[in-house]
Protein backbone atom coordinates (compact mmCIF):
# COMPACT_ATOMS: atom_id res chain seq x y z
CA UNK A 1 0.00 0.00 0.00
CA UNK A 2 1.27 3.76 -1.03
CA UNK A 3 2.15 6.28 1.91
CA UNK A 4 -0.05 8.99 3.01
CA UNK A 5 0.77 11.05 0.95
CA UNK A 6 0.44 8.98 -2.01
CA UNK A 7 -2.34 8.09 -1.34
CA UNK A 8 -3.54 11.47 -0.69
CA UNK A 9 -2.46 12.59 -4.01
CA UNK A 10 -3.82 9.83 -6.01
CA UNK A 11 -7.33 10.72 -4.58
CA UNK A 12 -7.00 14.53 -5.36
CA UNK A 13 -6.16 13.56 -9.00
CA UNK A 14 -9.01 10.82 -8.78
CA UNK A 15 -11.30 14.43 -7.88
CA UNK A 16 -9.41 16.13 -10.47
CA UNK A 17 -10.25 14.33 -13.49
CA UNK A 18 -13.82 14.15 -12.34
CA UNK A 19 -13.49 17.77 -12.40
CA UNK A 20 -12.25 17.79 -15.96
CA UNK A 21 -14.50 15.88 -17.34
CA UNK A 22 -17.48 18.00 -15.38
CA UNK A 23 -16.15 20.88 -16.81
CA UNK A 24 -16.26 19.63 -20.57
CA UNK A 25 -19.62 18.47 -20.54
CA UNK A 26 -20.22 21.70 -19.20
CA UNK A 27 -18.54 23.57 -21.83
CA UNK A 28 -20.71 21.39 -24.37
CA UNK A 29 -23.89 21.85 -22.60
CA UNK A 30 -23.57 25.79 -22.58
CA UNK A 31 -22.34 25.67 -26.23
CA UNK A 32 -26.04 24.57 -27.71
CA UNK A 33 -28.47 24.27 -24.39
CA UNK A 34 -31.47 23.16 -27.06
CA UNK A 35 -28.79 19.98 -28.08
CA UNK A 36 -30.13 16.29 -28.22
CA UNK A 37 -27.06 16.30 -25.69
CA UNK A 38 -28.42 17.95 -22.74
CA UNK A 39 -31.63 16.14 -22.98
CA UNK A 40 -29.52 12.39 -23.34
CA UNK A 41 -28.28 13.67 -19.63
CA UNK A 42 -31.17 14.61 -18.48
CA UNK A 43 -31.11 18.02 -17.56
CA UNK A 44 -33.49 19.31 -20.09
CA UNK A 45 -36.38 18.37 -22.25
CA UNK A 46 -37.02 18.06 -25.99
CA UNK A 47 -37.68 21.66 -27.42
CA UNK A 48 -37.49 23.92 -24.17
CA UNK A 49 -36.85 27.41 -24.65
CA UNK A 50 -33.48 28.02 -24.41
CA UNK A 51 -33.28 30.28 -21.36
CA UNK A 52 -35.16 27.45 -19.56
CA UNK A 53 -32.47 25.05 -20.71
CA UNK A 54 -29.87 27.43 -20.14
CA UNK A 55 -30.93 27.86 -16.47
CA UNK A 56 -30.97 24.55 -15.90
CA UNK A 57 -27.89 23.89 -17.09
CA UNK A 58 -25.98 26.48 -14.99
CA UNK A 59 -28.03 25.22 -12.12
CA UNK A 60 -27.10 21.59 -12.41
CA UNK A 61 -23.11 22.33 -12.80
CA UNK A 62 -23.44 24.40 -10.20
CA UNK A 63 -24.53 21.99 -8.09
CA UNK A 64 -22.35 19.25 -9.59
CA UNK A 65 -19.00 21.36 -8.97
CA UNK A 66 -20.13 21.49 -5.43
CA UNK A 67 -20.79 17.65 -5.37
CA UNK A 68 -17.10 17.48 -6.61
CA UNK A 69 -15.49 19.97 -4.19
CA UNK A 70 -17.16 17.63 -1.00
CA UNK A 71 -16.21 14.27 -2.57
CA UNK A 72 -12.85 15.39 -2.95
CA UNK A 73 -12.68 15.96 0.64
CA UNK A 74 -14.35 12.67 1.42
CA UNK A 75 -12.05 11.13 -0.73
CA UNK A 76 -8.42 12.38 0.35
CA UNK A 77 -9.85 11.87 4.09
CA UNK A 78 -11.14 8.83 3.18
CA UNK A 79 -7.49 8.17 1.34
CA UNK A 80 -5.32 9.04 4.35
CA UNK A 81 -7.32 7.35 6.62
CA UNK A 82 -6.73 4.02 5.20
CA UNK A 83 -3.33 4.65 4.83
CA UNK A 84 -2.51 6.24 8.06
CA UNK A 85 -4.55 3.48 9.72
CA UNK A 86 -2.11 0.95 8.21
CA UNK A 87 1.28 2.62 8.80
CA UNK A 88 -0.56 3.06 12.82
CA UNK A 89 -0.91 -0.89 12.17
CA UNK A 90 2.92 -1.44 11.73
CA UNK A 91 3.75 1.26 14.71
CA UNK A 92 1.09 -0.92 16.93
CA UNK A 93 2.77 -4.17 16.19
CA UNK A 94 6.39 -2.74 16.69
CA UNK A 95 5.66 -1.29 19.78
CA UNK A 96 3.72 -4.83 21.36
CA UNK A 97 6.57 -6.40 20.15
CA UNK A 98 9.33 -3.92 22.10
CA UNK A 99 6.77 -4.44 24.71
CA UNK A 100 6.86 -8.33 25.24
CA UNK A 101 10.57 -8.50 24.52
CA UNK A 102 11.29 -6.16 27.61
CA UNK A 103 8.54 -7.93 29.44
CA UNK A 104 8.97 -11.85 28.24
CA UNK A 105 6.34 -14.78 29.12
CA UNK A 106 8.26 -16.30 31.97
CA UNK A 107 9.12 -13.17 33.79
CA UNK A 108 6.13 -12.73 36.67
CA UNK A 109 4.37 -9.67 38.34
CA UNK A 110 1.98 -7.11 37.04
CA UNK A 111 4.02 -5.49 34.29
CA UNK A 112 3.78 -8.77 32.56
CA UNK A 113 0.31 -9.43 33.30
CA UNK A 114 -0.50 -5.78 32.36
CA UNK A 115 1.77 -5.67 29.13
CA UNK A 116 -0.58 -5.70 26.29
CA UNK A 117 -2.62 -3.17 27.73
CA UNK A 118 0.55 -0.92 27.46
CA UNK A 119 -0.17 0.11 23.52
CA UNK A 120 -3.35 1.34 22.89
CA UNK A 121 -5.40 -0.45 19.79
CA UNK A 122 -5.25 1.06 16.75
CA UNK A 123 -9.36 1.15 16.79
CA UNK A 124 -7.93 3.97 19.33
CA UNK A 125 -6.86 6.33 16.26
CA UNK A 126 -10.14 5.21 13.90
CA UNK A 127 -11.08 7.81 11.76
CA UNK A 128 -10.11 11.52 11.50
CA UNK A 129 -11.18 12.83 14.53
CA UNK A 130 -8.86 10.39 16.33
CA UNK A 131 -6.01 10.85 13.91
CA UNK A 132 -6.52 14.67 15.13
CA UNK A 133 -6.61 13.63 18.67
CA UNK A 134 -3.33 11.37 18.14
CA UNK A 135 -1.63 14.27 16.52
CA UNK A 136 -2.99 17.30 18.15
CA UNK A 137 0.30 17.57 19.88
CA UNK A 138 2.56 17.85 17.54
CA UNK A 139 0.87 20.24 15.03
CA UNK A 140 1.21 23.83 14.61
CA UNK A 141 -1.76 25.74 15.18
CA UNK A 142 -2.67 26.73 11.59
CA UNK A 143 -2.25 23.38 10.43
CA UNK A 144 -4.06 21.86 13.22
CA UNK A 145 -7.05 24.44 12.16
CA UNK A 146 -6.72 23.15 8.88
CA UNK A 147 -6.98 19.76 10.19
CA UNK A 148 -10.17 20.71 12.40
CA UNK A 149 -12.27 22.26 9.13
CA UNK A 150 -11.29 19.30 6.77
CA UNK A 151 -12.86 17.28 9.35
CA UNK A 152 -15.85 19.80 9.87
CA UNK A 153 -16.17 19.87 6.29
CA UNK A 154 -16.20 16.27 6.02
CA UNK A 155 -18.78 15.47 8.89
CA UNK A 156 -20.85 18.08 7.49
CA UNK A 157 -21.56 16.76 4.05
CA UNK A 158 -21.23 12.70 5.39
CA UNK A 159 -24.10 13.92 7.38
CA UNK A 160 -26.21 15.78 4.79
CA UNK A 161 -25.29 19.31 3.66
CA UNK A 162 -26.54 21.14 0.53
CA UNK A 163 -23.92 20.53 -2.39
CA UNK A 164 -24.43 24.02 -3.27
CA UNK A 165 -22.89 25.06 0.14
CA UNK A 166 -19.22 24.75 -0.72
CA UNK A 167 -16.88 23.27 1.57
CA UNK A 168 -14.92 26.19 3.84
CA UNK A 169 -11.59 24.64 3.18
CA UNK A 170 -10.53 24.43 -0.66
CA UNK A 171 -9.89 21.63 -1.89
CA UNK A 172 -5.76 21.99 -3.21
CA UNK A 173 -5.46 24.07 0.44
CA UNK A 174 -6.82 20.65 2.21
CA UNK A 175 -4.28 18.84 0.00
CA UNK A 176 -1.74 20.54 1.04
CA UNK A 177 -2.27 20.28 4.77
CA UNK A 178 -3.11 16.24 4.27
CA UNK A 179 -0.09 16.17 2.70
CA UNK A 180 2.10 18.12 5.12
CA UNK A 181 0.55 16.22 8.25
CA UNK A 182 1.73 12.81 6.47
CA UNK A 183 4.78 14.09 5.54
CA UNK A 184 5.96 15.01 9.04
CA UNK A 185 4.67 11.59 9.88
CA UNK A 186 6.67 9.95 6.94
CA UNK A 187 9.28 11.77 5.38
CA UNK A 188 10.15 9.33 3.03
CA UNK A 189 6.21 7.92 1.90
Amino acid sequence: MSGPVDAVQKAFLRCEVLSQIVAQAKARAMANPTDEYTVKLGITLKGEPKSDADKKIRQVFEQLDGLIAHLTLLDIVASFELAFCERLKNAVGDARKAVRESYPSNSSGLLFQARESLVRQVEHYRGIGGIEALLKPHLDAALLAKLQSIRENRNQFAHGTDVEILPTIQRADALKALRAIAELLYPYS
